[in-house]
């Protein structure tokens, strides 16, 4: 019975260790390309709600996005024959919200950045 607790103790411990360990997902790049505009995540995230809208998501002055996940790291907005498009040499205040999670767990923290169809 001692045994048993001690393993339970330690594997406790442990976990709490792992868990303490994480580090919240970032965006490692953001690119705005004709129709597209591609976030990438540093980490693979959680996808399987991919099936509803992205609500989370702002992007200023509006446009009309239809979001997919490319792969567990990068999701796009593609404005492909919709109404309100990217404009050629104008800038977008992208507004990535809170709730998305990691497959590790820990949640992406709010961020504003600010993006532009300049061209190189």
């Amino acid at each position: 019975m001692r045994f048993f607790l001690l393993a339970m103790l330690s594997l406790g411990l442990a976990g709490h260790v792992y868990a303490a360990g994480l580090q919240t997902p970032g965006i490692e790049e953001i690119e705005l390309d004709g129709d597209e505009l591609t976030i990438e995540f540093d980490r693979p995230m959680q996808t399987w709600n991919s099936s509803e809208r992205q609500t989370n998501i702002s992007i200023l002055p509006e446009v009309d996005c239809e979001w997919t996940w490319e792969d567990d790291t990068t999701i796009v907005c593609s404005t492909y024959k919709k109404v309100r498009q990217f404009k050629t040499a104008s800038y977008y205040k992208v507004g990535i919200g809170e709730g998305f999670l990691s497959q590790e767990g820990p949640s992406f923290v709010a961020k504003n950045i600010t993006v532009s169809s300049l061209g190189s």
